[in-house]
């Protein structure tokens, strides 16, 4: 099932994403793949669970290449996907909010009978704002125009909304004993 699945992905990226990177699924797959197994040996009912999860990313994943023809476009909104990551992360510290099955760590949220981790959305919107802010600042980055010995670096202003970023999603997991 998995493997058709991840079939239907590869498909869908050459319909939809002619111009690709042909590296990125697979790489994406043999991550996918050796996660699958692990929690497959462990139990048969999550390796269930786990390839209906699958089927959902994929879903999401053919959905995002059909409804955003250009990445680029996506860039327009990188401080609005810092703020949603944000509150994604911090969701599960809402006092009557957050959860913890079987371990110290308060990374879900119930919403009924649906549990999610908002964390692993919050991960996709970072990674779209780190992607934005990377592509806008480019040149000043690549320049190097910070000298420490014989290192060229970035200026510090220009990967301070980084590393503010990274330092705010790792005090909330430690807040949250991820």
């Amino acid at each position: 099932v998995v493997l058709g699945l991840l079939v239907v992905a590869h498909l869908a990226n050459r319909v939809l994403a002619k111009g690709a990177d042909g590296t990125l699924l697979p790489l994406a797959a043999l991550l996918h793949g050796i996660g699958y197994v692990m929690i497959a040996r462990l139990n048969d009912r999550l390796a269930g669970l786990q390839a209906t999860w699958t089927f959902v990313a994929i879903l999401a994943y053919v959905a995002t290449l059909l409804l955003v023809q250009r990445a680029s476009d996506l860039a327009r909104y990188k401080w609005s996907f810092l703020f949603i990551g944000a509150g994604l992360l911090m969701s599960p510290l809402v006092p009557g909010l957050g959860e913890s099955f079987g371990t110290t760590a308060k990374i879900w949220i119930s919403v009924g009978p649906i549990n999610v981790q908002p964390g692993e959305f919050a991960k996709i919107a970072l990674a779209l704002f780190f992607a934005g802010y990377f592509a806008e600042r480019r040149e000043l980055i690549a320049s190097g125009t910070w000298k420490v010995g014989p290192l060229r670096l970035p200026a510090p202003r220009d990967l301070l909304p980084v590393a503010l970023a990274w330092g705010f999603a790792v005090m909330v997991m430690f807040a949250q004993k991820d």
